[in-house]
């Protein structure tokens, strides 16, 4: 398999969503191993790594909704 504007998309947005550590780890290496342009360094590995999980406390299947500041 060869790397598409597809899989460069994917990873280029990838996070967890509703896969489980396990399976969102398993999908972004294979998207890295098809994609090594984008991510040169280890250090770039590991950065788009870290942007990968959903954020604390966020169930699978959660909506979330993020609400504006307003200050005053």
């Amino acid at each position: 398999m060869s790397m598409t504007k597809e899989h460069y998309d994917e990873l280029d947005n990838f996070c967890q969503g509703n896969l489980s550590v396990t399976e969102a780890v398993k999908r972004f290496n294979q998207l890295a191993r098809l994609c090594p342009n984008m991510m040169p360094t280890e250090e770039e590995h590991l950065r788009r790594m870290l942007k990968m999980p959903r954020p604390f406390g966020v169930k699978p299947n959660s909506k979330i909704v993020w609400s504006k500041v307003q200050s005053g």
